[in-house]
């Protein structure tokens, strides 16, 4: 169900309202006349049932009025992490793929200036981890000892994996979100095999779960970030692995690959 939240219409009414509503992926509702409170607007004869029942936006809305306020875009990461986005990132097993994404991550809930040049944008994030628990603590405590943050890190892990096209585990993963506490900008999901319940050959069921992450957008206004693995054959170690689906539903994505000498590109 929705929550709604029926602020006092002055500065720190909706300062609050909005801290709560950030946190629980609330809407806000004020009365009109600024000063009021709920009890004010009734006692002044408005109707509390119009109030919480506004009048919704229409479905179609002219060309000129869509793209007359156009919305920039707004980056995490410059041109790699874009906010309240879908994004993929995809690789062969042993290519750094959760490197590149750990790193990017941790530039970011630490606020770290850069990363390799990007201009970053610091905020909370979240780690949901499937697998190498150990491996991951080993790497976030090297890169702390490596890049010194000046504070501590926003950012959380999960201590497992969690099925999100699962109505239950999925409904577990939200409770915990909405227990930490600020709102998470970035949520990585690591890697799609340990949170998928279908099968990620079928376009149903990799559609289902492209909607729980949809619905993970919306209810907290973040950006998702799935890692996943390239196909094992060779003309499918170019895209990743399983249903053609996942490239249509997809604002960003990217592909890792290690080079011969070591590297990562």
């Amino acid at each position: 169900c929705q929550v709604v939240i029926v602020a006092d219409h002055d500065e720190t009414g909706k300062k609050y309202a909005k801290q709560a509503a950030d946190l629980y992926g609330a809407m806000i509702i004020t009365p009109p006349v600024e000063g009021q409170d709920i009890n004010d607007y009734w006692l002044s004869g408005g109707s509390v049932v119009e109030l919480l029942r506004p009048a919704p936006k229409p479905w179609l809305v002219n060309a000129d009025e869509f793209c007359a306020k156009p919305d920039p875009i707004k980056w995490l990461a410059k041109h790699w992490i874009q906010e309240q986005s879908l994004m993929m990132i995809f690789g062969p097993s042993g290519c750094g793929k959760t490197f590149v994404v750990l790193d990017a991550c941790l530039h970011i809930a630490s606020g770290k200036a850069d990363w390799f040049g990007k201009k970053i944008k610091r905020a909370p994030v979240v780690y949901l981890a499937g697998e190498g628990h150990f491996g991951l603590k080993a790497r976030v405590a090297g890169w702390k000892q490596v890049h010194k943050p000046q504070s501590q890190l926003d950012m959380w892990i999960s201590s497992g994996g969690a099925k999100l096209d699962n109505e239950k585990s999925f409904q577990k993963v939200v409770e915990e979100l909405r227990q930490l506490p600020v709102k998470p900008a970035l949520i990585v999901v690591d890697t799609v095999h340990r949170f998928l319940e279908g099968d990620e050959n079928s376009a149903q069921d990799a559609g289902d779960f492209v909607f729980r992450c949809d619905e993970l957008k919306r209810l907290f206004g973040c950006a998702v970030w799935l890692v996943h693995h390239t196909g094992v054959s060779d003309d499918a170690k170019g895209r990743a692995r399983g249903s053609s689906a996942w490239r249509g539903d997809l604002d960003i994505e990217s592909c890792v690959t290690k080079n011969k000498d070591g590297t990562i590109t």
